[in-house]
């Protein structure tokens, strides 16, 4: 089995470079909106949808972006959860009220 494979032009030093213009930039609010409209199409807010069956069609590098934007997606609540706690009992401790 063969499983060579030629380097762009440049060799190793220009690698970053050729991986960088063969894929679109990350960023993660953009792929987890992707993801998020992808999931509403598949099965609506109620219904759950495997992840596979979000990203199917799409190339390894960008499965694990997606999987790391639902990450984000899904701690979101939990990190709200905790910074409203933290405000609620540092406001107490101040005696300051709640509006």
């Amino acid at each position: 089995m063969d499983v060579s494979c030629s380097l762009p032009a440049g060799g190793v030093d220009n690698l970053a470079v050729w991986l960088q213009e063969q894929r679109r930039v990350f960023d993660i609010h953009t792929y987890g909106s992707e993801l998020l409209s992808k999931l509403e199409a598949l099965g609506g807010v109620d219904s759950p949808v495997l992840f596979h069956h979000a990203v199917a069609g799409h190339q390894p590098y960008d499965i694990c972006r997606y999987f790391l934007a639902s990450l984000q997606l899904v701690c979101r609540p939990l990190r709200l959860a905790i910074f409203l706690h933290i405000v609620i009992a540092s406001r107490k401790q101040s005696n300051l009220q709640l509006f």
